[in-house]
């Protein structure tokens, strides 16, 4: 409907206590989408390794030839961890264990080979002996034993080979072995066939 101003005036059957607490709903879900927003997920993982790095005399003899400058490719971090460059230092034991169990059975990383797991590992974490720790905890896996994708190529009829136009464009080379010694002392023959010319 058009009122004498021209400006439209819609009509609604709407009360306007409802059009009220629906802006009011609006307002507290934007605040609650922005609350979300900020929210940050971080791992206990994190925090076990580093109280474990607390109780552990080689990193704390590392962290002291850092904090002399003798060890430049470890430092220490804003929160009080020791890395080596930016990636933390994990310590053999239980919290090595849950890390490397949680990199290969979570449901987010769906049991991955070996080098694909030590990849993804040595971006954040570092240990020696990591890419031996990693394909060792692969093996015992079960499950990655059980499912595994075929990767070749689906069976059917086979397909010949195409004729060649010319001599020569494709050979094959082969050596045969084993044979008895000739008056020469050979006892080798080196084969080459034109697929061709036979």
């Amino acid at each position: 409907m058009v009122r004498a101003d021209g400006k439209l005036r819609h009509r609604s059957s709407v009360p306007p206590w409802q059009g009220q607490c629906a802006a009011r709903c609006f307002e507290l879900f934007a605040g609650v989408t922005n609350s979300l927003m900020r929210l940050r997920v971080q791992s206990t993982l994190v925090k076990q390794i580093k109280v474990a790095q607390s109780g552990d005399a080689f990193l704390q003899r590392c962290r002291e030839l850092v904090t002399a400058g003798l060890r430049p490719d470890f430092v220490v971090h804003e929160d009080g961890s020791l890395q080596f460059g930016s990636r933390i230092c994990v310590l053999e034991g239980d919290v090595r264990e849950e890390l490397l169990r949680e990199a290969h059975n979570s449901q987010y990383s769906i049991h991955p080979i070996g080098t694909k797991m030590y990849k993804d590992l040595k971006l954040n974490f570092w240990w020696h002996g990591m890419k031996r720790d990693v394909a060792h905890s692969v093996t015992k896996c079960l499950v990655y034993h059980q499912v595994k994708e075929e990767h070749q190529r689906i069976v059917g009829l086979l397909q010949p080979l195409p004729i060649p136009e010319w001599k020569w464009q494709h050979i094959t080379i082969d050596f045969v072995i084993g044979l008895p010694w000739s008056t020469r002392q050979n006892d080798v023959v080196w084969v080459i066939v034109d697929r061709l010319t036979k």
